[in-house]
């Protein structure tokens, strides 16, 4: 699994992930690229802008993060969330889940997908 630095703060480095996993010159497809990270307001908006499958999970550790983030997180899990009207929000991920997709992510210490 590649894993690529960005110069621009995320939602803003979709460029450098096409630039990144680029082959032959070529930008990969959007459903060639997985984007998996804990904050709607970077990872998941930012996933979405490049029109990538994006996967929210909980956060590692949040102890000494700082007021930005913790703002933010409160922001995403009270207000954001709340906001969303889809029905199943997690139905593409359950499909995913069914099809076995995940099992070479699955952490053999907790048996946690990461």
């Amino acid at each position: 699994m590649k894993v690529m630095k960005h110069k621009y703060k995320k939602p803003n480095c979709v460029g450098d992930i096409n630039s990144t996993f680029s082959l032959g010159g070529k930008p990969p497809q959007p459903h060639e690229v997985l984007v998996i990270g804990d904050r709607i307001t970077a990872d998941i908006i930012m996933g979405n802008s490049g029109g990538f499958l994006t996967i929210r999970t909980q956060p590692f550790c949040t102890k000494n993060e700082n007021f930005f983030v913790t703002s933010s997180r409160w922001f995403e899990d009270n207000i954001l969330l709340n906001l969303s009207r889809t029905k199943n929000k997690f139905e593409k991920f359950e499909e995913l889940k069914r099809n076995n997709v995940f099992e070479e992510f699955i952490c053999p210490q907790t048996s946690r997908y990461l």
